[in-house]
């Protein structure tokens, strides 16, 4: 499966953490970003195929993600691709 995903430019990431359920507050999921350093975490609560608007839960986890990169920054994180992390190992 790894040489097939590269092959068409893909990388294979597995997650260590699923951050957030449904019912999580903004500031729950800025916490778990803030202390996931180094963590490949899982946002899903998206629904496919797209509905016309978001969701509550949806917009809760667009405006936590954006809370957490400028907290993030702020305290020095870096966000780095999949290929610039590791190297040889993605395409």
């Amino acid at each position: 499966m790894v040489d097939l995903a590269h092959a068409h430019g893909m990388c294979i990431a597995m997650f260590n953490e699923i951050s957030i359920h449904s019912d999580s507050t903004v500031a729950e999921i800025v916490q778990t970003v803030v202390t996931g350093q180094g963590r490949i975490i899982v946002f899903h609560d998206g629904q496919w195929p797209r509905p016309t608007s978001l969701t509550a839960a949806e917009q809760r986890l667009l405006h936590g993600l954006a809370a957490s990169i400028g907290v993030a920054k702020a305290q020095g994180a870096e966000f780095k691709t999949l290929s610039n992390h590791f190297g040889n190992l993605c395409p």
